[in-house]
């Protein structure tokens, strides 16, 4: 079974790249499959709405808006690696079924290590 993990990236330097706190203002978001316990592939996607969300980020209250919402679920993951996440993102992706972590490292190297020896902590409420 492929699952597909994402993470808000703070930076493009492939595997190296760090996770960064918050997914709406997150320049880059990294998209790792994983199969059988294997790194299948790896991509990095820009996040079309940071600047916008940035900008805009009073006006919604502080709430993840529609459209990077749609963008993040787009990028189909079974589960999200992140420090932060507000009540809206939280409780909708719950909802779909979409595990969210904490991360352990800096790097998407080092979260993927820590996801795949069970090593991430499972959020259980928003984190802001």
């Amino acid at each position: 079974m492929v699952q597909r993990i994402v993470m808000p990236l703070r930076d493009n330097s492939g595997m190296s790249s760090r996770v960064t706190g918050h997914p709406g203002r997150a320049p880059y978001f990294g998209v790792v499959e994983l199969e059988d316990g294997h790194v299948v592939s790896f991509n990095i996607v820009p996040n079309p709405y940071a600047s916008e969300h940035d900008e805009h980020h009073e006006q919604h209250g502080g709430h993840m808006h529609g459209g990077f919402f749609a963008f993040l679920v787009s990028l189909a993951p079974s589960a999200v690696i992140t420090y932060t996440i507000g009540p809206g993102a939280f409780y909708r992706l719950k909802e779909m079924g979409i595990r969210i972590y904490r991360p352990r490292g800096h790097t998407v190297e080092e979260n993927i290590r820590a996801y795949l020896s069970s090593e991430l902590e499972e959020l259980a409420q928003p984190v802001d």
